[in-house]
């Protein structure tokens, strides 16, 4: 994974992750999908990183057609975006049009941050999926840091604490990114 912007097109080399991981806010920390051992798993709230890129895609869960979305990843929201689900392609267009389809309240924007992250005693291309209140905790540290160009550096970047939230009757815990060197 390149630190410099990629070019789009339908070739191109496989996804080199080795973790796609997001944040769980009920437990707060990073969970994950382990496909060798068929379990979630998780890393500690505080896994340093450093980020190599940043996308956008799209996520959700049709709970009633008990159907999952998924979507390709785009440099811009206002790249279009494709929607997917077991059936096939189920949209497209931009996330501004996506917002206002049939499948709206079922999707969520999602930053899609490409990371080298230390995991255990090593280091692992990790992919950690943003949306919801963790989404909001990102924007608002990139903002804080004075944009996307200051997350390029050698700077290091961990979940410093999580802030208990409440909305209605939901409580969930909310992520503080920091630069920890």
């Amino acid at each position: 994974m390149s630190r410099t912007k990629q070019t789009s097109g339908s070739t191109g080399p496989t996804n080199p992750s080795t973790l796609f991981a997001e944040w769980d806010s009920i437990n707060s920390q990073w969970k994950y999908w382990d496909k060798e051992a068929e379990a979630e798993k998780t890393l500690a709230q505080a896994t340093p990183f450093i980020v190599l890129d940043q996308l956008t895609t799209v996520k959700g869960y049709n709970e009633p057609q008990k159907k999952a979305y998924w979507s390709n990843e785009v440099r811009r929201p206002s790249d279009k975006i494709t929607v997917r689900s077991k059936d096939g392609t189920e949209q497209e267009g931009t996330w501004r049009e996506l917002k206002s389809s049939p499948i709206a309240n079922h999707i969520k924007y999602t930053k899609s941050v490409y990371v080298l992250a230390k995991v255990g005693s090593t280091y692992q291309l990790c992919n950690f999926q943003l949306k919801g209140s963790s989404l909001t905790a990102w924007i608002e540290f990139v903002d804080e840091i004075g944009g996307d160009k200051a997350l390029y550096g050698d700077n290091v970047i961990a979940v410093r604490e999580a802030i208990e939230k409440k909305k209605g009757s939901v409580v969930y815990n909310s992520p503080v990114f920091g630069i920890v060197s």
